[in-house]
């Protein structure tokens, strides 16, 4: 059934509220990837507030059940730490990520050994895709 007037199908739209999109994402701000600056892990090191050898014994979304949710909230894991160098003076230390990869999160999987390398924000340890932490195996490689 054809709409009077417009010219268009019901539930359609017209070639002029097609365009009208595409000019209105087109001009919106893009969005973009996160992206590392590629620095050798002695580099990554070097810049670390936190850095450890420690295996995630567990993690906690604060922000689960919560109505809105973001990919930049954060996730805390605990990890036990095997080996400190520095910024950790405890058996255990928790350390966020934010939840999703679009904001340079990343996941640990539980019982695994990983190398950690941390920033400090409000006095907390913070890890995300940049941060040059990898699996223990991979970064002694």
């Amino acid at each position: 059934m054809r709409g009077r007037g417009r010219g268009t199908a019901q539930g359609r739209l017209a070639p002029a509220q097609v365009l009208a999109a595409v000019v209105l994402l087109a001009s919106a701000a893009p969005v973009r990837a996160v992206v590392c600056d590629g620095a050798p892990i002695t580099v990554q090191f070097a810049r670390a507030d936190v850095a450890f050898v420690g295996t995630p014994i567990g993690w906690h979304d604060p922000n689960a059940g919560a109505s809105f949710c973001s990919t930049a909230d954060p996730i805390h894991y605990a990890f036990s730490v095997e080996l400190a160098w520095k910024g950790v003076y405890t058996d255990t230390l928790t350390v966020l990520t934010a939840a999703g990869g679009s904001s340079g999160g990343r996941s640990f999987r539980i019982g695994e050994r990983y190398l950690i390398l941390c920033q400090l924000r409000d006095g907390r340890p913070w890890t995300g895709l940049c941060s040059g932490d990898d699996m223990l195996e991979n970064a002694l490689a």
